[in-house]
């Protein structure tokens, strides 16, 4: 994923400290359940419960810990990264042609700069946060073998076929995502078009009609793909929701027929899958945030491969090859026939 790679190649933490701390954030959760679950038994035997006690307290200081630097260096690493980004951006801009940065048009600038960036900040906690419920899924299903292998490989099953038709839906989400950036862009153009030639518009009434009229169509197109984008995600996001009921009716009522010691430890495992439900919606939740911050690092990434194409160094050398059309270049330019005329009122 572009979102991935850009905090790659911006991170300054070591990633095996981060991914360490970000392992023990979610399987912290994992090793209270098994603590709950077990002092629940030993409740029933009337064992005393003060090491369990002592236990759940470490865990929950080890988890603080863990999800609060986990959170902020990410939160810190990422807007160094948005920092760099902005700053490589304008760098490339500097070094452009004019006619170039006309040709490019200032809507993917703006976007780059602005909303795109905005937007990879804003979802910086959901990427972590959908992390984190990926290793907590892992370890709750480890717990889960321990309690019931039956349990667990059906589970495995069900939401893995879950997860890829899921996947494979989100594909129209991209589609349309990338198809609102483009037309956002465009009324950034048009927008801007306005303020430059502002004087103009207001003294030509068919010009403001005229622009007035294509913003319009252009706003109601991108209305169209974020509407279709939005609509599908709210289609996965049910999909996902009643794939996750319909593995709880598994377990209860199909999985029994499957083993004859299965319905020993049926509690247990319902517990576990219901506990699983949180992170599941977390990460339910994180992946449409997390196509759209790739498709924004995506489109930083395509506007610095735009730059990078037309910058030209100190001595008017291109770095990069022009395109095959070039504009030809002006041996003469006049002015014929031209007259001006004062009207006294």
């Amino acid at each position: 994923m572009r979102i991935v790679d850009l905090l790659l190649a911006e991170n300054r933490t070591s990633l095996r400290r981060l991914g360490i701390m970000a392992t023990v954030a979610g399987g912290s959760n994992a090793v209270l359940l098994a603590i709950v679950n077990s002092a629940a038994e030993h409740i029933k035997d009337g064992k005393p419960q003060l090491a369990s006690v002592v236990l759940f307290l470490l865990i929950i200081l080890a988890y603080v810990y863990s999800q609060r630097y986990v959170l902020v260096t990410t939160s810190t690493e990422v807007e160094h990264m948005i920092h760099r980004c902005r700053e490589r951006l304008i760098e490339r801009l500097k070094k452009c042609e004019l006619r170039e940065v006309e040709h490019i048009g200032r809507g993917p600038l703006f976007a780059a700069i602005g909303t795109d960036t905005r937007t990879i900040s804003q979802t910086a906690d959901t990427l972590v946060l959908g992390t984190q419920a990926a290793v907590l899924i892992l370890c709750a299903c480890v717990y889960l073998a321990t309690i019931s292998l039956t349990s667990l490989v059906v589970s495995a099953v069900f939401l893995t076929l879950t997860a890829r038709i899921y996947l494979h839906k989100m594909k129209k989400v991209n589609i349309a995502l990338h198809e609102a950036d483009d037309e956002e862009n465009k009324l950034h153009d048009i927008v801007s078009g306005v303020l430059d030639g502002f004087k103009e518009v207001k003294l030509s009434s068919q010009r403001a009609t005229a622009i007035l009229a294509d913003f319009v169509r252009v706003s109601q197109q991108t209305a169209n793909y974020r509407t279709k984008a939005k609509k599908a995600l709210a289609a996965n996001f049910i999909f996902a929701q009643c794939a996750f009921m319909v593995l709880l009716g598994t377990l209860v009522f199909v999985t029994p027929m499957l083993g004859a010691n299965y319905s020993g430890s049926v509690t247990e495992s319902m517990t576990t899958v219901i506990f699983l439900f949180g992170p599941i919606s977390g990460l339910v939740t994180a992946v449409p945030q997390m196509t759209i911050a790739n498709a924004a690092a995506e489109n930083i990434r395509k506007l610095e491969l735009v730059l990078d194409a037309s910058i030209v160094e100190d001595n008017g050398a291109a770095v990069a090859p022009k395109r095959k059309a070039p504009v030809p270049a002006l041996k003469t330019l006049e002015l014929r026939r031209v007259f001006f005329s004062h009207v006294s009122e």
